[in-house]
This record gives structure tokens, C-alpha cells and sequence, in this order.
């Protein structure tokens, strides 16, 4: 697979994940992550993907260090913003 379709995948995967969360409310239950809500969802998957697009656009031959995947989903930080992409 070529980056370009990664990148694709990624987008229609965001959307999907965006709709769904849409759809069932900040404050649903994620069942197969109790006792995760779908803001906690959404928080750790911004956070990996911020994570991975820095790694790679900042130090690809290097492992980011970042804060604790607890105190982001501790801090409250707003799940709404998405990331534009190239």
C-alpha cells in the first residue's frame, strides 16, 4: 500500500469514527472499552494520531516521548478538533 492510500484509509476511518461518535453522543459507553465513554475513545485516538504525524514529520528515526495517555484522558481537553491532514 502506497502512503498516499494509508492516508486515504485514515480519512474515510476519521469519518466513519466521527459519524458513529456523532450519532451516539459524547457521554456513550464504549462497550468493549468499559468504562470508556466515546470522548475517552475519541481523546486517545487524536492523541496516537497526533502522536504518529509528529514522529513522522518531526524525527522518524527517533521515539517521541509524550505525557501519559491518563492525564490526557484526565485533562478534559476537547475531543472536537480534527486534524486537516496534508
Amino acid at each position: 500500500m502506497e502512503v498516499a492510500e494509508h492516508v486515504d484509509a485514515l480519512h474515510r476511518q476519521g469519518d466513519l469514527l466521527a459519524d458513529a461518535a456523532g450519532r451516539a453522543g459524547l457521554d456513550a459507553a464504549v462497550p468493549p472499552c468499559s468504562p470508556w465513554l466515546v470522548k475517552d475513545l475519541l481523546r486517545h485516538t487524536g492523541y496516537i494520531h497526533r502522536w504518529a504525524a509528529r514522529h513522522l514529520t518531526e524525527c522518524p528515526e527517533t521515539v517521541l516521548d509524550g505525557p501519559p495517555e491518563e492525564e490526557i484522558l484526565r485533562s478534559g481537553a476537547p475531543v472536537t478538533r480534527r486534524w486537516s491532514g496534508p
